[in-house]
This record gives C-alpha cells, structure tokens and sequence, in this order.
C-alpha cells in the first residue's frame, strides 16, 4: 500500500480535476463522477477529488456508491475520520447501534479529517466539555449505565479540572496526566442509547397550518411559532436518546458555553430519520420541494448568554425546543429573538454569522419577534432573519441543558 508520503505526493491530473468540478457545478453530475471515479482510481489519496466524488453521489442520491467509495477510502486511508463517521452514521440509520458506537468512538480520535471540525485541538478543553462530561458520568451511574472504578477517578479529575476556570479564563490545555485521567470520557463514544422509533412522530396538522401561515406572512415576517410539534411518544424517545447517548462533542463553536451534537457524530439515530420524513413531506405540500441540508442540535451548559445574532445559510429554518419547561427558571429567557431584517444577499457566510458590527447596523431599530421557551414549541422562519437566544437561565443539573433541535431547509 502506498505510504503517507508518497500519497501526499500522488495528485491528480489538474485539467481532468477542473473538467470534473465544471460539470459539478453545471449539475451535470453522472458526468463528473465518471471523471472523478477515474481519477480516485488513479489517485486514490487526492482529498479534493474524494471529496467532489462524494458529493456528486450525494447529489445523485446514490447510497451504494457512496457506501463503496466510503468502504474504498475506509481501506486504504484509515487515518481519516470524516469516512469512520460516515460509515458509523450509516450503521446508526440501520440501527446496527453497537457496531455504530464502535466506529464513532474510533473515529472521534483519528488524526485528520478532510474537511472544517467544530472541535477544538485535542487536550485543549472548555469549561462546557469538563462540566458536561461530568454530569453526564454522574447521570449515566445513576441510571445503572456505568460502572464505577475508572469512572470514579475519571468524575473526580473532571472536577478539579473545573476548578482551573476563572473569571476570564475561556479554555485549559490539560496535561499528558489529566489527559491520562479523563481518558474514558474524553471524545469517546462510552454509549449509544437504542431507543424505539414510534409509529408517528409529528402532528402533521399542527405543522400544515404552521406551514400555510409562514407562507401568507409578508417578506420580512416569515416568522411563526406553535406547540406540540413532537408526538408524547415522539419527544421522550427523543429526549431519552440525547440524555444518555455521548454525541456532545462539538465544542469548538463560538461563545464555548454549549455544546454541539451533529447528523455526522451520531444524531442520526432511525428516530431522527423518520422526524426528517415527516416534516420533509408537510414542506413539500405547503412550499414544494424543500430537503432537509442540515440537522443539528445545541446544548447550553455553562452561562447566561447563548447563542448571538446572525443568520443561517439555508431558506427556512425549524427548530424545535427540547428540553421540560420546569427547568427554565426565568420564563421571560430562554427563548428566541427574530428580527424583522435580513442578511443582505451579497453578504458571505462570515459576515452574516460573525460581523457583530455589521450585524448591528442593520437589526438596530428593526422591528423583532420574541418568541417565548416552551417544550415542544416549534419555529418557523426565513434564515436570512437574523434571530438570537433571547438569554438562558435553566437549572443547573445535566438533565436541565437548554436542548434545541434545528433542521435547515434548501440553500441560500
């Protein structure tokens, strides 16, 4: 097998690689992964033709295909995790939960990935991560679902770890010992909880009217909020999994107080899938073709602030509040600002997301609804609405993290 060296150094024919991306982008997509396909196999380590390969599959919507280039990549570049979380997250939609597990943990410690993490460098830590990871060693033995033994020495290292974040202090760089110590916990995937998958998961008519309204609202008011969303069954199924299961590791986002878990690092249980079909069919009836391209959810941990003002890259966005309204102990917070102001169209991704002043700018003096937290509340908006948390002020226990869920629909 061809070396890490000579890998890096085994690139593919330029000109076929720009003719492979021009078809990409003409959707002429069988086109390039002909292209593509020749190009892997005469340079099976070149990451931006795996990477435009992969996606004109997805495009194709074909799973055998990508299922093979993932197995191919899998085989001959182990030191990649982005193909271990997709082969662990296929295994988690056939409910192969263990076998899922497996490859997630193996995959959260693997030295390079293709493409943007949302993790920080290993070892250096938040006080979101330590605290996060203890309360849920702390829940998990409660609930008959770890041992002791290593998990003693690992919640009391966890502990004293907390204790090195000051005032002002934002991240730790542990040592080769606290790492030693944490290393049960730290980015590993201890456990994925098998959860059964109700028959229906949504109230479709709720969603319907939802929908009609967002449709008839003006330009710059497509904002619309309704209850119960989820089905009973639905939610505590939902809740049970994300309690329990160690899919929290995204916690190099902006602002460190929460905790991300994405469809890539095992949100994608059959649960998951099913809430994506359902809510994908009432779309397409009230605003015609609209997929879901991105699912995520938020977990708040540490602070009052929660996530800032700024847009998303998507058309409609649908987040649904998670976590029992008991545990919010300020019922004017803990909601949703959505401003009545658009991103503008020429605006990049970096500047809708993170100019602060610019952003300023256009929401100061503009009209915004606020839309209070309930569990199993439901919203829908335009993306380009810059929107907020409108504060957070939950009790502080694991159980009683802020959880939302967000879908975004199309592409701006």
């Amino acid at each position: 097998m061809t070396n890490f060296g000579e890998a890096e150094r085994t690139m593919v024919p330029f000109k076929a690689l720009a003719e492979a991306y021009e078809a990409f982008t003409q959707t002429r997509l069988a086109d390039a992964a002909r292209i593509l396909e020749e190009l892997v196999d005469q340079s099976p380590y070149d990451r931006n033709a795996i990477r435009l390969l992969h996606a004109a599959y997805s495009g194709l919507e074909d799973g055998i295909r990508l299922q093979s280039l993932d197995d191919k990549i899998s085989n001959h570049m182990p030191w990649y995790s982005d193909v271990e979380f997709r082969i662990a997250t296929r295994l988690l939609q056939m409910g192969q939960v263990e076998a899922a597990r497996e490859r997630f943990d193996r995959a959260l410690n693997m030295p390079l990935s293709m493409g943007p993490t949302r993790m920080l460098p290993f070892g250096e830590v938040s006080e979101a991560r330590i605290l996060h990871d203890l309360g849920y060693i702390n829940y998990m033995r409660a609930e008959g679902e770890l041992s002791s033994g290593p998990y003693d020495e690992c919640a009391g290292q966890l502990a004293e770890i907390a204790c090195q974040f000051t005032e002002g202090v934002k991240t730790v760089r542990l040592s080769a010992q606290q790492l030693t110590n944490i290393a049960p916990i730290y980015r590993r995937c201890v456990h994925l909880e098998d959860v059964a998958v109700p028959d229906e998961v949504i109230n479709r008519p709720a969603l319907n009217d939802a929908l009609a309204r967002f449709r008839a609202a003006p330009d710059c008011e497509k904002v619309v909020w309704f209850d119960g969303l989820l089905t009973d069954n639905a939610i505590d199924e939902l809740r049970r999994y994300l309690l329990k299961s160690s899919i929290w590791h995204n916690d190099g986002q902006k602002g460190l107080g929460y905790l991300g878990a994405y469809e890539t690092n095992g949100l994608r249980h059959p649960i998951m899938d099913k809430l994506v079909a359902e809510i994908e069919h009432c779309f397409y009836g009230a605003l015609g073709s609209r997929k879901v391209s991105q699912l995520w959810c938020y977990k708040n941990v540490v602070g009052s602030v929660g996530v800032g003002v700024h847009a998303d890259f998507s058309n409609v966005n649908l987040n649904i509040w998670l976590t029992p309204t008991q545990f919010n102990l300020d019922h004017e917070s803990g909601g949703l600002l959505v401003y009545h102001a658009k991103a503008p169209e020429g605006w990049a991704f970096e500047k809708y997301n993170g100019d602060h002043d610019a952003i300023r700018d256009i929401v100061n003096g503009a009209e915004r609804s606020i839309v209070t937290y309930r569990e199993n509340r439901a919203m829908i908006f335009d993306s380009s609405l810059f929107h907020a948390s409108n504060g957070v002020k939950f009790e502080n226990t694991y159980q009683a993290g802020r959880i939302n869920l967000t879908f975004l629909f199309g592409q701006r």
